[in-house]
């Protein structure tokens, strides 16, 4: 279900919706319904919608969003149920019916082939999952899935989604796993109000919806009231919102249009921030912070959306882990002119608003475009696709193929200096950047220098370049820049802090942009006291709660003595925040592991502790956790404790390199030199992207007197990481 569970970034989810403003009715209310206003709207459900609604309800039936999650039956399972088999990892599973239920016998958490009913089914195109009921309220995604699409194309068949792993029930990725549980991982975007109550005591689940598919509410917001106002006696008055709490109008963009040219010119028109940020709720790579969404208020609010961040995305902004498409759709000029997601997408059906490239002739001329001449390939071919330059495609989870939403203009040059994607060779796969960048200088002549790419300054800043770090400030400050290549470039200058760079910080901090100050605030992290406390300390009583909580994470650590009084009691407030964001996800190891953080930094060991050792007990083959558990022992003198949490940790990971090298590090205290260079030996073996480690092993074997075997691996290392000034210091 989840490629980017190894990624352990915290809680994010699939797919979601967006539902169009639910009409023009604008007449007054009465008095009565003003009262009714008082109280807490409810969810009534989709089905309620369709009496005044009927087209949209019409779009919205049997769209991606109203088959998100279904109960199972002889209507909703697509896959092959009539006794089939399929064999992966040494096991083989069968699927059958009995009656109208729909079963499947597989490997269970202890490996053991089991029976199990299913529940429901979990999407429908290109690929389609079944949930599996499981004790404590948990209900678990089968990582066999059944391919949807024709058979001509490949499909009409079980695959796993992790067929070249071979993973068993020892696997954090078995679908018995956290990886794979419906509450944690994907329920939020695939029901209605959803609420998870999790009660971290029992380690049980009680979760709840409104509506167990993507409904009208899940982007409109309760409609209880709305269906009150619709009853409304005429001559009522007015009520704003019709009965909503806010209006989710539809985004109309006119482009305009250079009449000797022919090109799209820039527009004044803003984003429809709103808009937007209701798509990426569901629809980005982000942190849950809160289950309290208020419909209509600012994203940064309840989730926290990642940035550019290496691993996710290529250095030039690419999509590359599963990321949606938020953030890349914020790259883009579109965004930038105001263009949003239902001006392309039908958000009712999920359908585009026009066949192929006439979506797009919705505002760049198709007299100009969708000719061979700017698209030199034959009319009516692949190649002659806008979306195959411009908005490039990868696989994930097998079959379902995503679009990268920047809608960038291909870079030969770039992507040859970066090692990055070139569109043109995803069809040309005989070719070279150099030859797409020989086609592109033919066709269309010089293209603009790509020395001053933001890429290529994330991508120096990532090798420890420090010479980038004015780059990183012009970007910062550059405000024709997207705000999340702003916000990267200052989690980039993170390692670069220095009293130039600092100042870049400080107008960060006071953006307009809630991204762009939550970067800001994070960058502060490691920042001296002195430096964050009069900076960081105005944001704890910012007005979003992305902002607050990261401020209170950077202030946690400053001794009390050096805080006002006010400033004391505004950290605590934020830093309840920060704990409540942290307990909404508490069945997960990593927001345990982050509550510890915090407990530490606030000096209570004991919490921090207790923490670390719930983080292992959630799952064994957590690395964070023991890691952390055994450097507070360390500090707390407790050193053979920790000894025995890393060894107990090898069992469960024992090709770990950050493991080996933790232990070896313990082994250097306690003056174990041979056990410290055999971990360290380890640990490089198994990391070598690592320079840190590596560092640290040249090191102690120059320590022991083998200077022979520290040249080797100094060389081998240098050779690797060329940048690294750490081992470049050891020559």
């Amino acid at each position: 279900m989840l490629e980017y569970f190894r990624h352990r970034l915290g809680s994010v989810q699939l797919l979601g919706a967006l539902l169009l403003s639910v009409g023009n009715l604008v007449t007054p209310l009465v008095e009565p319904f003003a009262e009714a206003q008082n109280s807490e709207p409810t969810y009534v459900g989709s089905a309620d919608c369709a009496d005044c609604h009927s087209q949209e309800s019409k779009e919205w039936a049997g769209s991606h969003h109203q088959r998100a999650m279904e109960h199972a039956s002889s209507k909703t399972v697509l896959g092959d149920f009539n006794n089939a088999t399929f064999t992966y990892a040494g096991i083989t599973s069968r699927f059958y019916r009995k009656g109208d239920l729909f079963f499947v016998r597989t490997d269970g958490p202890d490996g053991k082939l089991r029976d199990y009913q299913i529940e429901f089914t979990f999407g429908v195109d290109p690929l389609q999952q079944y949930l599996i009921k499981f004790p404590g309220g948990r209900f678990q995604a089968l990582s066999i899935a059944w391919d949807a699409r024709p058979k001509a194309d490949g499909g009409q068949r079980w695959f796993h989604l992790y067929p070249k792993e071979k993973v068993d029930h020892k696997d954090v990725l078995h679908w018995t796993k956290l990886g794979q549980n419906w509450n944690y991982m994907c329920a939020e975007c695939h029901s209605t109000n959803v609420k998870k109550n999790y009660d971290p005591a029992k380690l049980k689940f009680d979760t709840t919806w409104s509506e167990v598919s993507v409904g009208c509410e899940a982007c409109h917001g309760p409609a209880s009231s709305h269906m009150e106002w619709a009853k409304r006696p005429e001559g009522a008055a007015a009520q704003p919102h019709a009965g909503f709490q806010h209006s989710l109008k539809l985004s109309k963009f006119v482009a305009n249009h250079d009449a000797s040219s022919g090109k799209t010119l820039p527009s004044s028109h803003s984003a429809n921030a709103e808009e937007v940020d209701t798509c990426a709720r569901c629809h980005s790579r982000r942190s849950l912070l809160s289950e309290d969404y208020a419909h209509g208020g600012p994203l940064l609010d309840t989730h926290l959306p990642a940035l550019l961040s290496e691993g996710l995305y290529y250095p030039d902004g690419q999509i590359n882990d599963e990321v949606y498409e938020y953030g890349s759709f914020l790259q883009s000029k579109m965004y930038q002119s105001g263009v949003t997601c239902s001006n392309c997408h039908n958000p009712h059906s999920g359908t585009l608003r026009a066949p192929g490239n006439a979506t797009c002739a919705q505002c760049h001329q198709a007299t100009k475009y969708d000719q061979p001449s700017h698209h030199f390939h034959k009319t009516g071919t692949s190649g002659a696709a806008c979306t195959g330059c411009h908005m490039p495609s990868k696989n994930y989870m097998l079959v379902d193929t995503r679009h990268d939403h920047s809608f960038r203009i291909p870079q030969p040059a770039l992507s040859k200096a970066l090692g990055t994607p070139d569109a043109c060779l995803s069809c040309h796969t005989d070719k070279t950047s150099e030859w797409s960048h020989d086609q592109l200088l033919k066709r269309h002549g010089p293209r603009p220098v790509v020395s001053g790419h933001f890429g290529l300054i994330f991508d120096a800043a990532r090798k420890g370049k420090a010479e980038v770090v004015p780059q990183l400030m012009s970007l910062v400050d550059d405000r024709n820049k997207p705000e999340i290549v702003r916000a990267t470039a200052l989690a980039e200058l993170q390692p670069f802090l220095n009293p130039q760079s600092i100042e870049a910080v400080k107008r960060g901090l006071s953006d307009k942009s809630d991204l762009v100050r939550s970067a800001a605030v994070r960058t502060l992290e490691n920042a001296p006291p002195q430096i964050r406390v009069p900076l960081a300390t105005p944001l704890l009583s910012d007005p979003v709660l992305a902002v607050r909580i990261e401020a209170a994470l950077v202030l946690a650590p400053v001794s009390d003595d050096l805080l006002s009084p006010e400033t004391n009691a505004a950290l605590r407030e934020a830093g309840n925040e920060y704990l409540n964001a942290q307990r909404v996800n508490a069945e997960t190891p990593q927001a345990q592991v982050n509550l510890g953080l915090f407990f530490l930094a606030q000096g209570k060991n004991k919490e921090a502790e207790e923490a670390y050792r719930t983080a292992i007990r959630l799952e064994r083959q957590f690395v964070p956790g023991y890691i952390n558990l055994a450097d507070l022992l360390r500090s707390l003198n407790r050193d053979e404790e920790g000894q025995q949490v890393l060894i107990e940790a090898l069992k469960h990971q024992p090709k770990n390199a950050e493991l080996h090298f933790a232990l070896g590090l313990l082994y250097v205290r306690q003056g174990s030199k041979a056990k410290a260079l055999d971990e360290l030996r380890v640990a490089v073996e198994l990391g070598p992207e690592q320079a840190r480690i590596a560092y640290v092993f040249v090191v102690a074997l120059q320590d022991a007197g083998k200077t022979a075997e520290a040249k080797k691996v100094l060389d081998e290392a240098l050779a690797k990481h060329p940048d690294s000034v750490e081992l470049q210091n050891l020559r």
